[in-house]
């Protein structure tokens, strides 16, 4: 794993475990979520994990710390965004209000869920292994439409995704506990005004 800890993208010998190394008579749906909770649980560090540390630093129990990890995972900005990408899909409706929508988003009144990504500017690796089309969304564009088409209801799209991030998560975990980590002191750096004068209640 030394190769694959260092760099953002998906090394090809993961690759090929993902998408080749799955026994001849294995269940579709079954290599299916394998895959993508694989890609689930490779990842850099990143505020889920700092979330697990900081909780778990405390020297709180894994399900504490994996309920804070998961309350982070959960908006739209990061995990829910798969589920937020069915319900886009589902205010779409049809192919024909597919281009006023990207007109709206181009006016700053809708969100374009499933595209971009904060490490991947351009492409995301991941989506090459669940993508079905020659589309550049990234993988929680791919991974909504998965789960809605084995019928996970979307509440369920969270846990799925926790499934993939928790060895991940229990490594930090371990490695905390080895290292005896002091707990987390986050620090603030203060940038308003030196000095404010007092105004009393009654002349506000």
């Amino acid at each position: 794993m030394q190769d694959v800890r260092h760099h953002t993208f998906i090394h090809e010998n993961m690759r090929k475990r993902f998408t080749e190394g799955f026994h001849y008579d294995a269940h579709p749906m079954g290599m299916l979520m394998s895959a993508i909770a694989g890609l689930s649980t490779y990842y850099p560090e990143n505020f889920l994990s700092m979330m697990w540390r900081m909780v778990g630093s405390s020297d709180a129990d894994p399900y504490s710390s994996a309920a804070a990890a998961t309350g982070a995972l959960y908006g739209p900005r990061h995990g829910g965004a798969n589920e937020a990408v069915i319900r886009m899909l589902g205010r779409i409706g049809t192919l024909e209000n597919v281009e006023p929508f990207v007109e709206s988003v181009k006016r700053g009144e809708e969100l374009l869920w499933g595209f971009g990504h904060r490490v991947y500017k351009s492409y995301d690796p991941r989506a090459a292994i669940v993508k079905s089309r020659n589309l550049y969304p990234n993988v929680d564009f791919y991974t909504g439409l998965i789960y809605q088409a084995m019928n996970f209801p979307l509440n369920m799209f969270t846990v799925l995704f926790t499934i993939g991030r928790m060895p991940g998560w229990l490594a930090h975990w371990q490695e905390s506990l080895e290292q005896n980590s002091k707990i987390s002191r986050p620090r603030q750096i203060y940038t308003g005004e030196g000095e404010r004068a007092y105004t009393p209640i009654s002349g506000r």
